[in-house]
């Protein structure tokens, strides 16, 4: 639908407001035969977009059919001095979208729980809950059905594009040995302290989770930790769940840290990497992870004093987990250093975080093939 401006409109009418309006109303017959309009719901305003970008946002209004001698009408006004388009769509529904929201949550708690007892494997979970929740569309909007197109526009594509190239680009890093090399680093420089120990990984979890991302982190971390326990002949709980906690803080730091920050980054471009650094990274880093130090160290303490930590062969270990892969080292790490300086750089060149990171994860994989192509012919 198209709006025309205000032909008469001068920059002395103060008493016309840049917006349109959109209003359902339902004519009411009156006692002497005539007719009355009264608004139903809220009217919807919207305003000419600033500068030449085009604004996209969703409406929704939902009338009542239930008496079928009530007639609605649509009332479009225009009080802008720029044309105005928008898109007005309808679609009938039954009674049970009434409680769409309380399904939705219904929904949700099912799937949780179900991931949370582990009976089947969360992936199914959460595909069995999504074809519920359009069976239950199919049920509201009276056995319409959306196309394929519409139902897949639905995901967070900027959200799984970003996942995607920075576990594609992470894969490679862990394929090095860098963090089994940096995790007996750490267990050196503890001096023999568990206490020292656990800050140590947590600081280590939480930095990567604010650069990388705090799942792959952990999925990364984990089994170095382990392994560490098991030489060490200690319980690894305590330090998994501090790692944990701390991976969820440091993850909050960046917008590529956590699933959330990526959603609201990939939903509102005048939130960038930087608006993260600048306001969020301090209080993490000043507040939140001293305390949750703190209060791992304080929860754990009895299994930080219950023995002494073994001496250890530091040559060994050093030995034992070297970096076994220098050349693919060099070229993830390099990937994933130029990558941080384009999410610096986001305010510059505003390009969607997604599209940064399949890139990097497109040079990463196409600059290991070249280089085993090359190892290949030297071989042969």
């Amino acid at each position: 639908m198209h709006l025309d401006p205000l032909p008469y409109r001068t920059q002395d009418d103060d008493d016309i407001f840049d917006k349109a309006i959109v209003q359902i109303a339902r004519i009411d017959k009156t006692e002497d035969g005539g007719r009355t309009q009264t608004t139903v719901g809220e009217p919807l305003y919207f305003e000419p977009p600033y500068g030449h970008e085009r604004e996209t946002f969703r409406e929704k209004i939902t009338v009542s059919w239930a008496n079928p001698e009530h007639h609605h009408v649509i009332n479009v006004s225009s009080h802008t001095g720029v044309p105005l388009s928008f898109t007005l769509a309808a679609s009938r529904q039954t009674s049970l979208s009434q409680h769409s929201v309380v399904i939705a949550a219904l929904i949700m708690v099912v799937v949780y729980m179900l991931i949370l007892l582990e009976v089947v494997h969360r992936t199914l979970v959460a595909i069995f809950g999504s074809m519920v929740a359009l069976f239950f569309f199919f049920l509201m909007h009276n056995g319409e059905t959306e196309s394929i197109r519409t139902v897949m526009l639905h995901q967070e594509w900027s959200t799984l594009g970003l996942l995607f190239g920075m576990m594609v680009i992470v894969g490679e890093l862990s394929h090095t040995g860098v963090f089994e090399w940096l995790a007996v680093r750490l267990l050196v420089s503890s001096t023999g302290s568990f206490c020292r120990l656990m800050v140590l990984l947590c600081l280590l979890t939480a930095v990567a989770s604010a650069f990388l991302d705090n799942v792959t982190t952990m999925l990364l971390i984990a089994p170095v930790t382990i392994d560490m326990c098991g030489i060490l002949g200690v319980d690894p709980r305590p330090y998994l769940i501090s790692e944990v906690i701390l991976s969820n803080i440091g993850g909050t730091a960046t917008l590529i840290g956590d699933p959330p920050n990526i959603i609201i980054g990939s939903s509102f471009k005048e939130v960038g990497f930087l608006d993260f650094i600048i306001n969020i990274m301090p209080c993490i880093l000043l507040i939140a992870v001293p305390l949750s130090l703190i209060l791992m160290l304080w929860i754990f303490r009895p299994y930080m004093i219950m023995k002494e930590m073994p001496e250890l062969d530091t040559k060994q270990l050093k030995e034992t987990y070297p970096i076994y892969d220098e050349p693919r080292l060099l070229i993830a790490g390099t990937s994933t250093l130029f990558l941080v300086v384009l999410f610096f750089l986001h305010p510059l060149h505003h390009k969607d975080t997604a599209w940064l990171a399949l890139i990097s994860a497109f040079l990463t994989i196409s600059l290991r093939i070249h280089t085993m192509s090359k190892t290949s012919c030297a071989i042969m």
